[in-house]
């Protein structure tokens, strides 16, 4: 796949902040290689972003920019917020004129910004995906300039007046999270293949409400002599969780049966092996779900830009594959009550994992890459 005038073809990709926006971005950046093993790659991430750490590790290139999200109720720190967009625009436009791109995608985070804002007006095509069912600020700011928005849900359709044009593609994750069965994914991770497997996790950065329900909930749960916690508890979380559940009498009463994660490499060993998945309500772990075919409780995060965790939750409720707790009413004692009705019930359970495997999109990443390479 040859571009400009006989050179290999040059693709940018933004992208930042969590995993939710940097692993979609990694999945079509593999993809186009996969495709044409020529493909030049450049990641533009934020400064003090966990793509810091994630792209290198994953083998590509990445430059980075110093941009923060928009103060809506600090006047002044929202002054300091668009004089480094500003700096942010003029430093992409550069890095950008430096690389010569054919193409420019943007996945999310704050950097995609300044990057797909200052492809557009170079003249460059450039596609966004949102991944959320309600917009974020940047998505519908950059909609109006972009060749084209892909998006995850129908719902964002409406939200999005100003788009050129929009594509419902789903939301692109990595293969492996289609690839692993139960029993598979059990005798990997040294779970028993009889035992009831539950999984508590609250995204790549944890979840401090989730955590300390599940805490409080664990000794409860663990009576059931079958039943297998895996805990997720994220870096900042770790040794809160570890303190509590020592206090409780952890490890010796529990042994392996409560087992307390600080960070899951392989989320699709993880996902596959559960019976039942508590989490937060990013789009890319309600994907990964999906993708796997497991019933959720989702607790959406209320800390997030206009609430758009509970729209995501909602729509993957919708379709009959999770069950909702919103955060304020968020107990271990709640929590208890709603993980018992589902495990009494293996026929609602078994309803749920069929609804939450026709909720996935499959060929999410093969449908944005061809949208992509249509732009060209």
């Amino acid at each position: 796949m040859l571009m400009n005038d006989g050179d290999r073809m040059k693709v940018l990709l933004a992208c930042g902040g969590t995993g939710g926006h940097i692993f979609p971005a990694v999945a079509i950046a593999k993809a186009l290689q996969a495709q044409d093993p020529s493909c030049e790659i450049l990641f533009l991430g934020a400064e003090y972003g966990m793509e810091k750490k994630l792209i290198p590790q994953e083998g590509f290139r990445l430059e980075t920019i110093e941009v923060t999200g928009l103060s809506r109720s600090n006047p002044l720190a929202a002054a300091r917020s668009l004089a480094q967009a500003a700096r942010g625009l003029l430093r992409a436009r550069s890095l950008i004129k430096q690389f010569n791109p054919d193409l420019a995608i943007g996945t999310g985070g704050y950097v995609s910004g300044p990057a797909i804002l200052a492809a557009a007006l170079l003249g460059i095509p450039t596609m966004i995906h949102e991944q959320n069912a309600f917009p974020g600020l940047t998505t519908r700011i950059l909609a109006r300039f972009a060749s084209v928005v892909a998006v995850s849900h129908e719902a964002a359709i409406a939200r999005l007046p100003q788009a050129r044009r929009i594509v419902v593609t789903g939301l692109p994750i990595r293969p492996a999270f289609y690839q692993m069965d139960k029993a598979q994914a059990r005798a990997k991770m040294g779970l028993p293949p009889e035992a009831v497997v539950i999984l508590a996790v609250g995204g790549s950065g944890g979840a401090l409400r989730l955590n300390e329900a599940i805490s409080q909930a664990a000794p409860h749960l663990l009576t059931k002599q079958e039943l297998v916690l895996l805990q997720i508890t994220g870096e900042r979380y770790y040794d809160n969780v570890i303190t509590v559940a020592k206090s409780l009498g952890w490890p010796t009463v529990w042994s392996n049966r409560w087992q307390i994660i600080r960070f899951m490499h392989d989320m699709p060993a993880a996902l596959a092996a559960a019976d039942l998945v508590i989490s937060r309500a990013g789009a890319s772990t309600l994907e990964e779900i999906a993708a796997v075919g497991v019933p959720a409780i989702v607790i959406p995060s209320p800390n997030v830009t206009d609430n758009h965790q509970e729209h995501n939750a909602r729509a993957l409720a919708a379709q009959g594959a999770a069950v909702i707790i919103l955060d304020h009413l968020l107990t271990a004692k709640n929590l208890l009550s709603t993980i018992d009705g589902l495990l009494r019930n293996p026929a609602q359970l078994e309803t749920m994992a069929q609804a939450s495997k026709s909720a996935s999109h499959p060929q999410a990443t093969a449908d944005l890459v061809d949208l992509a390479l249509s732009l060209l």
